[in-house]
C-alpha cells in the first residue's frame, strides 16, 4: 500500500559508456589533437542536452607505483573535465574520478597493452 504524497526516487539512467582513447603518452595527462574534436562535439552535446550528465573515470597502465598512478588517472580525468568546463560545460554536470592501474584492460605485457589501457572512460547519464 502507497501512501498519498510520498515521492519516490529513481536512479540516473545510463544511455551510453565509451571507452574513449585519448592516445595519452606515458606519463601524460594531455589528450592529443584528434581527441579535442570529439571534445568539442561532446561539449556541445552536454551544453544543448541540461539533462544530459557525464562521468570520466581516468585509467594508466601498470608502469609505475600505484600511489603515482592513482593521480596520474585523476589527472586525466581531470583535463577532460577541465576542457568540458572550458567549453561551457556546468560543472555539476560533469563527474571525474581516477582508478589509476586498478582496472585494467589486459595484462599490461606489451607497449601495446600498456597504451591501451592508458584511457578514460566516459559515461553519459540521463538524470532528471
Amino acid at each position: 500500500m502507497c501512501c498519498a504524497g510520498s515521492v519516490i526516487k529513481h536512479e540516473s539512467l545510463i544511455l551510453e559508456t565509451a571507452t574513449v582513447h585519448f592516445n595519452f603518452e606515458f606519463n601524460s595527462a594531455e589528450p592529443d589533437e584528434g581527441s579535442l574534436e570529439y571534445l568539442d562535439n561532446l561539449a556541445e552535446a552536454l551544453r544543448d542536452n541540461p539533462k544530459l550528465k557525464i562521468a570520466i573515470v581516468g585509467h594508466t597502465d601498470s608502469v609505475g607505483s600505484d600511489k603515482f598512478n592513482l593521480k596520474l588517472s585523476q589527472y586525466r580525468a581531470n583535463a577532460i573535465h577541465d576542457f568540458l568546463m572550458d567549453n561551457g560545460v556546468e560543472t555539476e554536470w560533469i563527474m571525474s574520478d581516477g582508478r589509476g592501474m586498478r582496472e585494467p584492460l589486459n595484462n599490461n605485457r606489451t607497449e601495446a597493452d600498456r597504451a591501451l589501457n592508458r584511457r578514460v572512460v566516459l559515461t553519459i547519464l540521463y538524470a532528471d
